[in-house]
């Protein structure tokens, strides 16, 4: 699958028009358009946004795989091994937040050392 087909695809189940869809995103309607008829894609780091706000995998909207969704045991690696899906995307937010957060922290006490 491409690019273009899976963004259409996941507008669809969204049941979104193009113009809808490309606000969504906060991406001008003609780039989007020409994202979806594979005229242009988008640029890795926009590619990663994409695939966070949509919920799915940049493996999923390369075509690497078929599912939109991660597997459960990438998605606890990527969660360093913590289960949270039961709370609210925002809550998981936060705590990935804080933890990057307290990473940052610990680097710059190992920098004072």
């Amino acid at each position: 699958m491409s690019i273009g087909k899976a963004l259409k695809t996941l507008r669809g189940k969204a049941k979104m028009t193009q113009a809808e869809f490309s606000d969504f995103l906060g991406t001008p309607i003609g780039t989007y358009r020409n994202w979806e008829q594979d005229l242009r894609d988008p640029d890795t780091p926009r590619l990663v946004e994409i695939a966070n706000k949509l919920g799915t995998t940049t493996d999923y909207l390369l075509g690497i795989v078929d599912s939109r969704n991660e597997p459960d045991n990438i998605r606890a690696a990527a969660n360093n091994g913590l289960q949270f899906d039961d709370l609210s995307e925002e809550s998981q937010d936060k705590i990935r937040d804080f933890i990057k957060f307290m990473r940052s922290q610990e680097s710059q006490d190992d920098d004072k050392d």
